[in-house]
Order: structure tokens, then sequence, then C-alpha cells
């Protein structure tokens, strides 16, 4: 590990470098070592080592701390158990936590701690070594125990940052993602196919600039349906671009049909805790905590709808009866304001043109069913494929479904009108049995939402007879 110097010049400046000797006739430098400098630690000599750390603060311009960090090694090489921990391995780009910092280190001209010093010490407030007249009096004017004190003290350097971004947006092939066997490795949508307990699926921010990135937004909604369609058991929530009008999100909507996903409109305003203003975020974050408060509190056989936005503080449009009226149909799911009962989602069905499939709550129950029934009959691969199995795998069936009608979710106030099933030689071809293929068939009657409550008032006249 190479030793930092610092060396004052006759003109009271210092130069910082990494220490390193060069043998005659050679190339690179050899590392100092601490023999290089004959120090003595004995008492009285005056020699001393002492490591030096940075620690660092990430203020916004409002002087909102955004994170701070002490004990940092200048050291590149540095490490503790194995594992790199100075400034360079922690605020780099590719580093494992540089997704959640503030602040990341791109100038590739600085490479080590002595490069770093030199780069604070040449800021407007950069790092001061200059002695004070109340420091030479307080060390007997003595430079060295006066730099000392100074060095234990704490050195500060403030840095306004300036030409950084918050990286670019990512585009279809980013959200498409690849995925290599071999290496067990995986990104984007390609990640999410060997995670089965996912359900559903967004992505918030996708549609963000999106009148500069039409193809790009566009693209990234269909791989968005295209995924929750290929996975089967997930359904997509899709965002419309933030500032649409209603007849842009009713362009949006004709454009798209799936069974698989849903559209919210419009975006949601919420207050924002570091800029002290309202701030529109896209729907669907919201739209999938809805989905999940419901399913745990209710049911994911209840429509996920006449449900408060919590953290809502309004929406980027208000939508009214009228409006709504022409957009549910259409499968434009709305938030609505109403007096006295606030923020609330106020529909739940998908994109598809199909009207068995209409609603958000019936097509992720069904996707249920199917996936828990699948899971509990795996106990039935390669068990003999006769009227025995047969026999166990329809009481399996049935048992679930019968939990599923004496819980509320199936239409019906008897077992034999809420479902049925069927597994014996009518659903299954001698086909099936030489391939060793083991089929099904089961129906329910699933409840569906009460989107209209409909009163029939009747009141009695004069001429009413006794």
């Amino acid at each position: 590990m190479p030793i930092y110097v610092a060396r004052k010049q006759v003109d009271g400046s210092w130069q910082f470098r990494a220490g390193g000797l060069t043998p005659a006739g050679a190339g690179a430098p050899d590392p100092l070592v601490i023999t290089d400098f004959a120090l003595s630690l004995a008492a009285g000599s005056g020699d001393s080592i002492r490591p030096m750390t940075l620690s660092l603060e990430v203020r916004t311009a409002d002087g909102q701390s955004l994170g701070a960090w002490s004990g940092l090694p200048l050291e590149p090489l540095h490490k503790t158990a194995g594992v790199g921990d100075g400034i360079f391995d922690l605020f780099s780009l590719n580093g494992p936590s540089s997704a959640g910092l503030p602040i990341v280190l791109l100038n590739d001209s600085i490479g080590n701690g002595s490069e770093l010093l030199k780069a604070l010490d040449a800021l407007g407030t950069g790092l001061d070594f200059k002695i004070t007249q109340n420091e030479w009096d307080d060390a007997g004017h003595f430079e060295m125990a006066a730099l000392k004190k100074k060095f234990e003290s704490g050195l500060g350097a403030t840095a306004w940052l300036a030409g950084g971004n918050d990286g670019l947006l990512p585009g279809r092939t980013e959200y498409e993602g690849r995925a290599d066997p071999t290496q067990d490795y995986a990104t984007g949508f390609k990640q999410f196919e060997s995670i089965e307990d996912i359900s559903i699926v967004a992505a918030p921010g996708s549609t963000w600039a999106a009148s500069t990135r039409v193809d790009d937004v566009a693209a990234i909604t269909n791989l968005l349906i295209a995924h929750a369609e290929k996975m089967r058991y997930r359904i997509a929530i899709i965002d419309p671009p933030e500032g649409q009008k209603i007849a842009d999100v009713r362009k949006l909507k004709a454009k798209l049909d799936s069974k698989y996903a849903a559209l919210y409109y419009p975006w949601v305003t919420v207050f924002d805790g570091v800029t002290r203003q309202p701030l529109n975020l896209p729907p669907s974050g919201f739209v999938a905590g809805i989905y999940a408060r419901n399913d745990t509190e209710r049911a994911v056989y209840k429509a996920p709808a006449n449900e408060v936005v919590r953290g809502a503080i309004g929406f980027e449009t208000l939508i009214n009866t009228a409006q709504q009226e022409v957009l549910n149909p259409e499968g434009i799911n709305c938030f609505r304001f109403f007096e006295g009962r606030g923020n609330r989602l106020w529909g739940a069905r998908t994109i598809s043109s199909d009207p068995e499939w209409k609603y958000v709550n019936l097509r992720r129950y069904f996707a249920y069913l199917e996936r828990s029934i699948d899971k509990g009959t795996q106990w039935a691969v390669f068990e003999p494929n006769g009227e025995a199995l047969w026999a166990n795998v329809r009481a399996t069936i049935r048992d679930f479904l019968m939990n599923e009608w004496a819980n509320g979710a199936l239409l019906g106030d008897k077992p034999e009108k809420a479902f049925f099933v069927r597994c014996d030689r009518s659903t299954m071809t001698q086909n099936d049995l030489d391939n060793g293929r083991l089929v099904c068939l089961i129906g329910v009657a699933p409840l569906r939402p009460a989107e209209f409550v409909i009163f029939r008032i009747g009141q009695w006249t004069a001429d009413q007879k006794s």
C-alpha cells in the first residue's frame, strides 16, 4: 500500500502525492515504506504516524442534508474484512450501494487520496493549511505542534457540485433486458421471469418525458403487457404520460387490448417533503399499493376500487361524473375526489375488449385460482394416470373450491351452483393418456363488482285505494 506524502514548500504551499522511489534507470517507482523515512517512534522524537480519513456530507442548495459519512479511508486499496471500504469504493458508479447514494465519483483524473487532497486544496473554500496567529501562539510558536492541532481538529472544504444528472431514463432495451443462462445472469423483465411469486408488475416513471421519447414509451408499455401475458398469473398496471388530456388518454387506450393489464388516470399529486411543493407522480405505484392492501384487508376477489388513495393531496386532473361515465366503459380507471369521502380510486376494469374479462378483480382472482390449483396438485406429477389419481385430484380441487365458496368468493347458494370439477375419461383423450397428460375441467361462478346501485322508488298518490 503506498504512503501519501504531504510536503510544505518554501513558499508555504503544500504538495501531495502517493509516495514512491524511482531507482536509477527504472520505469515505475517502488512504493515508499515507513523505513524509507527513518522514522523514530521513541518518546521525544517528534515523529508520529497518523492515518488520514475523510468525512463527507452532501447537502442540497437550501442546506438539507442528503447523507453523511465519516472515517472514509483515502486509499483505494483499503479493505475491511476483505471488502473495499474507501471513498473510491463507496462512491463508485458501479458500487453495490451506488443506487442509493446522492452522488457518485466519475472524475477519472482523481485516482487516489493524494490527488483528492490536491483537488480539495484547490477549491475556493478548500483545505486551509495556513496557521493563524492564534494557532501559532497556542502551539508555543512551534510549527509542527500547530499543524498537529490543525489536523486533529479536522480540515474542511466546501464544493458546489455542477454538471451532474440523475442518469438517463432507461429505454426499451433496458426494460426488455437480456438473459444469459450460462452465467445465471438476467436484467430487466427477463430477471422477473425466474421469480414465481410476482402477481403485479408496473413501471412507474417509464412514461416520464413521453413527448421526447414517444417510441420508447409505447414500446415499454407493450413490453410490460407482454410480460404479464407471458407469465399468465400477473397483471400489468399501465401509466399514461404526465399531463395528458382526456382525449389523449382515450387515444392511448384505443391502442391497447389485454385481459392482463389495467390503465389508470390521471397522475396523483402528493406533497414533496424536500421541495415543499406539490408533486405529480405516476398512478401505478399507488394502484399497486391499493391492490396489496385490498388483498390483505379484504380478498383478491373484491374489486380494488372505491379505495382511499393514501398520501394523495389531489390529482393532476379532476374528473367529474360525466367524464367518468365516458372513460369507465372504455377501460380507463379514474381517480376521483368526492366531497366528504376524500381522494379515491374509482374504477376496476382491465383494458380488454372481451366482456368476460373486463374486471381487474376477476382476472386477478382467476390467476389466483389457476396458480393455487396448479401448485396444489403438483403431488400428482409422475403418479399412475388412472381412476385412483383422478379421484384424488378431483377431491383436492373440490376441497379448495369449497373453501372459496364458503368464504363468499363464488356465486351460488349451493356448492353445485358455484363450481364443478371434472377429471375423468371425458376430459382426456387417449392421446393425452399416452403422452402422460392429466387434464381437468373446472368451472366456477365468480362474483362481479356492483358498478351501479339501482333503487326503485315509489310514492303513494292521493288516488290510492285502501
